[in-house]
């Protein structure tokens, strides 16, 4: 699993409503292969810097959806407590019962305090995009393949038997 990786914070006109005093990453997703597709899982992580004067308490919420917009596999809502001042923390949390989906879109939904240090903030989402390879198709289509080589190498054997028996 990659390790993540220290970001800067700065405001811009998309910092997510957050006042310029709590920042969010993007969201990092990860396929976790299995050999058993009910056993597969995404890792999901982002990072949330306080730069507010106070500590601060929030949630997570992370869930998956299909390609086509609906909720699939397993969902978290996670507590961030105490986030201390010009603190940088890690959220990371995984999902599975994908099954045999193989474009997943994952979302975490940030939701701070209502007013932190004078300021409004408002919840703000990001998103991901993890492809998982079809496990049962691969291995069907695996096994197709070597039956088609089978049949394709047997009835090279048997037309090259026809040769030799009508030669000798």
């Amino acid at each position: 699993m990659p390790s993540p990786s220290a970001s800067t914070p700065h405001e811009s006109s998309h910092d997510g409503g957050l006042g310029g005093i709590v920042f969010v990453s993007g969201l990092s997703s990860h396929y976790v292969w299995s050999s058993s597709p009910v056993d597969s899982k995404v890792l999901l992580r982002f990072t949330v810097r306080n730069d507010a004067k106070s500590s601060i308490d929030s949630t997570a919420e992370f869930w998956a959806t299909s390609p086509v917009g609906s909720r699939i596999g397993t969902s978290h809502k996670l507590p961030i407590s105490a986030l201390k001042p010009n603190e940088t923390r890690v959220v990371e949390t995984s999902l599975s019962g994908f099954g045999q989906w193989t474009a997943i879109h994952t979302h975490v939904k940030f939701s701070p305090p209502k007013i932190v240090d004078g300021k409004k903030l408002s919840s703000v989402t990001r998103d991901s995009f993890v492809v998982v390879p079809p496990v049962v198709a691969i291995g069907c289509g695996g096994a197709l393949a070597v039956i088609a080589l089978l049949g394709v190498r047997f009835a090279w054997l048997a037309r090259l038997a026809l040769i030799f028996r009508s030669v000798g």
